[in-house]
């Protein structure tokens, strides 16, 4: 049986998303549910939080306490140096 697309124990994040926090990072449930922790999928949704059309290119999405962050690449090892976009008026 393969895993569902969306997290069973928090459906705004996707299943792998929501495994990387729990185990790669160790962040327990709580604290993701208090960080507001999400997976969002598609420019549309990246437009409705701010983010500029230069900024909503093919990213890897963060959502941090402080609000999204993007790292630009198609996956984190493609990224040589990580660099971070904030939503325009951001830091």
């Amino acid at each position: 049986m393969s895993e569902p697309v969306f997290s069973e124990v928090i459906a705004e994040l996707m299943s792998s998303h929501f495994r990387h926090l729990r185990q790669g990072s160790g962040i327990s449930v709580d604290v993701i549910k208090e960080r507001g922790y999400r997976s969002l999928l598609g420019k549309a949704e990246l437009g409705k939080m701010g983010f500029s059309p230069a900024q909503r290119q093919t990213h890897i999405l963060i959502w941090t306490p402080d609000g999204p962050v993007l790292i630009p690449g198609k996956t984190v090892r493609t990224v040589p140096t990580v660099r971070f976009s904030f939503k325009s008026g951001g830091q």
